[in-house]
C-alpha cells in the first residue's frame, strides 16, 4: 500500500537526476540551476505526499470493507465445518440404519434417506456460496490492488476542493442562522415576559376592587381626620374666646374700684367698657358673617350631593338596564346559532 508512494518518491528523485542533467544545458550559474531544480522538487514531493495520503485513506476504508467480509466468510467457514461434521456423522448413521433395515423399519429408513439427499443438497449449495464468496473476494482483491496503484486525478482533487468550500460556505450560514435563532429565542422571550406582565381582565376586576376598598377606607379615614381637626379648631377657638372673656372680665374687676375713686377714672372706665363692648360686637358680627358664608357653602354642597346621589341612581339603573339587555342578547344569539 505504501510502496506506491516509495515508488513515486523514487521517480521524483529520477527526474530531479534527469532536471539536473537537463538543468546543465541551460544557460544559468549552477548556483541558479540548483535551486530552481530544488523548488521543483520540493513541490513534486509535496505533491506526491499528498496524493499518498489521500491514498492511505481509501486504502483505509478498503481495508475495512475487506475485514468485514473475512469476518463474513470466517463465520460462513465455520458454519460449513459444522455442517460437514453432521454430514459425516449423518451418512455414518444411515448406514449403520440400512444394515439394520427391516419390514418395520423400513418407513422410518425412507426418511433418513430423504434427510440424506436434503443434505446433499445443501452440501451443494455449500459449495456454490463457496465460489461465489471466492469470486467476490477476488473481485475486492482486484479492486483493491487497482485503487492502491492508481492516483487520484486532477478533478478528482478539484471536486474535493469544490466539496470542502460549499463545506465551509454552509457551516458558515448554518452559524449565522443559529445566531439569527439564538436573537429570535431571546425576542420571543422577552415578548413573553412583557405578555405576563399584561394583568388579564380578572386581575383587573381584582385591582379593582382592591383599589375601591382602600379608596373608602382611605375617605373613611380622611373624613374621620377631618372631623377631629374641625372639633379641635372649635374647641380651640371657644378656649380663645373665654380666655379673652376671663381677661376682659378681670380687668374690669381689676379697674372697678379705682376708676371709681374720681370722676376721670369713671369717665376713662366708661369709654373703656365702651371700647371693649365694640370690639366684642365687631367678633360676634365677624363670626356671623363666617357662619352665614358656612351655611352657603353648606347648602352648596347639600345640592351637589342630592345632584350626585340623583346622577349615582341613574348610572345604577342604566347599569342594570344595559346587563339586562347584553342577557337579552346573548340569549337571543344562543338561540340563533341553534337554529342554525
Amino acid at each position: 500500500m505504501i510502496s506506491g508512494g516509495k515508488d513515486s518518491i523514487k521517480d521524483a528523485v529520477a527526474k530531479y537526476g534527469e532536471g539536473l542533467s537537463a538543468a546543465a544545458e541551460v544557460k544559468r550559474t549552477p548556483a541558479e540551476q540548483r535551486a530552481f531544480l530544488e523548488e521543483r522538487f520540493k513541490r513534486t514531493e509535496e505533491h506526491k505526499r499528498k496524493q499518498i495520503a489521500a491514498q492511505e485513506e481509501k486504502n483505509k476504508v478498503l481495508q475495512a470493507q475487506h475485514d468485514a467480509l473475512m469476518e463474513k466468510v470466517n463465520a460462513l467457514r465455520a458454519q460449513l465445518v459444522k455442517v460437514d461434521k453432521f454430514s459425516q456423522r449423518l451418512t455414518q448413521e444411515i448406514q449403520k440404519l440400512n444394515a439394520l433395515e427391516t419390514p418395520e423399519n423400513s418407513a422410518a429408513l425412507k426418511k433418513l434417506r430423504s434427510l440424506v439427499f436434503e443434505n446433499e443438497s445443501l452440501n451443494a449449495q455449500e459449495e456454490q456460496f463457496r465460489a461465489t464468496c471466492k469470486k467476490e473476494k477476488a473481485a475486492l482483491d482486484a479492486e483493491i490492488a487497482g485503487l492502491q496503484r492508481n492516483e487520484p486525478s486532477e478533478d478528482e482533487l478539484q471536486r474535493k476542493r469544490d466539496i470542502a468550500e460549499a463545506f465551509a460556505v454552509d457551516e458558515t450560514r448554518l452559524k449565522d442562522l443559529r445566531l439569527l435563532l439564538a436573537k429570535k429565542n431571546r425576542d420571543l422571550v422577552l415578548v413573553e415576559r412583557r405578555i405576563d406582565e399584561i394583568p388579564a381582565r380578572s386581575e383587573l376586576q381584582q385591582y379593582q376592587r382592591a383599589f375601591g376598598e382602600l379608596y373608602e377606607q382611605v375617605a373613611a379615614l380622611l373624613t374621620e381626620t377631618r372631623k377631629y381637626f374641625n372639633m379641635y379648631n372649635k374647641l380651640d377657638d371657644s378656649k380663645n374666646f373665654l380666655a379673652k372673656e376671663v381677661g376682659i372680665l378681670a380687668s374690669i374687676l381689676d379697674n372697678y374700684k379705682p376708676a371709681l375713686s374720681t370722676p376721670d377714672n369713671r369717665t376713662k372706665f366708661i369709654s373703656s367698657l365702651e371700647n371693649i363692648i365694640a370690639g366684642v360686637t365687631q367678633t360676634v358680627d365677624k363670626k356671623s358673617s363666617q357662619l352665614a358664608a358656612e351655611k352657603k357653602t353648606l347648602d352648596s354642597l347639600t345640592e351637589k350631593h342630592i345632584q350626585l346621589v340623583e346622577r349615582e341612581r341613574v348610572y345604577y339603573k342604566t347599569a342594570k338596564e344595559f346587563e339586562d339587555e347584553c342577557k337579552k342578547n346573548e340569549l337571543l344569539q344562543t338561540k340563533l346559532g341553534g337554529g342554525a
